[in-house]
């Protein structure tokens, strides 16, 4: 009966469909051979390709995905496209069609372009290596990407020359992230590129340097090894996210990042086990970072049941503007080969008593966020000590009890009354994190009627 529908709405019908099964439908008759060519998807400004099934989680094809791509390319009939992004985890070659669909990036005047060929497998190296064609254009009467406002490459090997023709060479852009890059070692942002506003950089192991020094940029993600970090003359700068080696850097050797580290008001910390090697913590750095003006602090920390957080609160104390905080804990139940007290060396932060965590009156500190809860003695002291520390100004404490340790380990933790009591669950994970959400949210629900009545709490 479809047949008998008028071309109009057949054509709206297929516009609301996704790319591939648009396609598709051209092989059903000659009548709807060319009717997806009339749809929004055909003239979109906004083409997206991701190699991933929705409905079945499974990868597509890597020749069907290429002839996929290949066939709406060369079938759009739009002057230009805004939005252009391929997802594309299952390629095994460096095929020249890569090479092809960035040059179509570039004829259509993109402003968002994203290659993005991260894999399930993590042990795939792709090697894509974005190319230099494009340096020799240069001309105004060739392809560029002259109008690019946001560049997204995912495990694209791209070379220092091909970073700098981006930030040169594209005046309106706004965005870089980089991520997976081998090739990436020394970028630099120094009086190029007006509009810029934020950068990534993540996961680039060969990184060596990163130097700043722009009007305009107020946002820097870097997750890595160690590298030389040069921020300066950024009026504008006051949101950074550190991740991998270089986050214990800040933490632990607050002097090599001073130079910038009082201006920051937003600071995301990502706090990793060091695996296989890692540097035991036991005290508390001497010094702290100068955080002077932050007002949000966002941790996200590896650790185990019932190791003291304490030491966060070193952090808070070092800033005297926060007014938001929040952390998620990702617990480590155990890992082969290794021993739990060979874990906790791994641990990236050191445990410190309730003495040491004493002796601060924060009054601006008002909301505090914890993911991840699992209920144990741990955590009631970190968030008893914030209640104490910000008495007179904290108005809400958020316990989120969606906890991955419970989909870890067939035995569950939970407190029944003043101790900590192990119970077996049937083998099943649903029901072992239904139950122990259950008694997480039961715990945090005693551990809020313990605290000033005049603090809000919201249990999830």
């Amino acid at each position: 009966m479809i047949d008998q529908l008028p071309d109009d709405i057949l054509i709206a019908i297929l516009s609301r469909m996704g790319v591939e099964e648009a396609v598709r439908t051209s092989v059903l008759s000659s009548r709807w051979r060319y009717l997806w060519k009339h749809t929004s998807i055909y003239n979109s400004e906004t083409l997206e390709f991701d190699d991933m099934y929705t409905d079945t989680g499974t990868k597509m094809d890597e020749t069907k995905f290429k002839d996929l791509v290949n066939h709406v390319l060369k079938s759009h009939q739009g002057p230009l496209v805004e939005s252009f992004i391929i997802r594309y985890g299952n390629v095994r070659d460096r095929s020249i069609d890569i090479d092809k669909w960035i040059y179509f990036a570039m004829r259509k005047e993109v402003e968002s372009f994203e290659l993005n060929f991260s894999s399930c497998d993590v042990w795939l190296d792709f090697g894509y290596k974005f190319p230099e064609f494009l340096l020799s254009h240069s001309s105004c009467s060739t392809p560029s990407f002259q109008f690019l406002r946001s560049l997204v490459l995912v495990e694209v090997d791209i070379e220092d020359e091909v970073v700098r023709y981006f930030l040169d060479s594209c005046y309106h852009i706004e965005e870089v992230c980089i991520i997976g890059s081998n090739t990436t070692k020394n970028v630099e942002v120094v009086g190029r590129s007006p509009f810029l506003r934020e950068l990534e950089i993540s996961e680039c192991w060969n990184m060596q340097s990163i130097k700043i020094s722009a009007k305009y940029i107020f946002c820097l993600t870097y997750q890595g090894s160690e590298i030389s970090l040069q921020i300066e003359r950024t009026p504008m700068f006051f949101e950074l996210a550190l991740g991998g080696e270089f986050c214990e850097s800040f933490i632990y050797e607050p002097n090599k990042h001073s130079s910038y580290s009082f201006q920051l008001k937003n600071l995301a910390l990502i706090l990793q086990a060091e695996f296989p090697f890692g540097r035991e913590r036991t005290i508390a750095p001497a010094d702290l970072p100068r955080l002077h003006a932050l007002e949000r602090l966002e941790l996200n920390i590896e650790s185990q049941v019932g190791r003291s957080l304490l030491f966060f609160t070193s952090l808070i104390k070092a800033s005297p503007r926060l007014r938001e905080f929040r952390i998620q804990i990702d617990y480590i139940v155990t890992v082969p080969g290794y021993t739990d007290s060979e874990i906790r060396i791994m641990m990236p932060f050191p445990e410190v008593s309730t003495v040491e965590s004493n002796g601060v009156d924060h009054k601006n500190l008002k909301v505090v966020t914890m993911v991840g809860y699992c209920g144990c003695a741990s955590e009631e002291d970190f968030l008893v000590q914030l209640s104490k520390m910000a008495e007179q100004s904290l108005e809400k404490i958020v316990i989120d009890t969606n906890c991955d340790y419970y989909l870890n380990t067939d035995w569950v933790m939970y407190r029944v009354t003043e101790e900590e009591w192990e119970k077996p669950i049937e083998n099943n994970k649903q029901k072992n994190t239904t139950m122990t959400r259950f008694h997480a949210k039961i715990h945090a629900e005693k551990l809020a009627s313990s605290i000033a009545s005049k603090i809000k709490f919201l249990i999830t």
